[in-house]
């Protein structure tokens, strides 16, 4: 696919992921963690992803960083409830993380993200730990 895809398809194509168990380093519907939610679904739909190989259990707040930045470009600062649907939201998972931890997927619902035990959407949460908000470059501005 070398035009992009539309946020509407990333949400639809997210949808399918609801339910992938949650399994650390791994980026298949088989199983997931929160980086390879987005491997996988950039995979899914013909998006090339970058990460470590190897990435570990739990990346530091740089290396969360690095993958952002090799895939896609940061947005403004803005709350998630502003974040258009098919962005990326980086949150902090506790208060003296210096970067973010979790990525979760923005959908008209609210959000998707790979968490023990499984991959959920629900409405925004965590609105004191979003760290950022990004936006792939092959998906088509809304």
């Amino acid at each position: 696919m070398t035009a992009g895809v539309t946020p509407l398809q990333v949400e639809q194509a997210a949808r399918r992921w609801v339910g992938t168990p949650y399994i650390g380093q791994a980026s298949t519907r088989a199983g997931c963690d929160c980086v390879g939610l987005f491997v996988g679904l950039g995979h899914e739909l013909g998006i090339n992803v970058t990460t470590e190989k190897d990435y570990p259990a739990q990346p530091s707040g740089a290396r969360m960083i690095q993958y952002l930045v090799w895939n896609c470009r940061r947005l403004d600062t803005i709350p998630a409830s502003l974040a258009p649907i098919g962005s990326v939201l980086a949150y902090r998972m506790r208060d003296d993380d210096e970067g973010p931890h979790h990525l979760a997927l923005r959908t008209s619902l609210g959000m998707i993200h790979a968490t023990a035990p499984r991959v959920v959407e629900h409405a925004l949460r965590w609105a004191d730990r979003l760290h950022s908000v990004w936006w792939h470059p092959r998906v088509q501005w809304a």
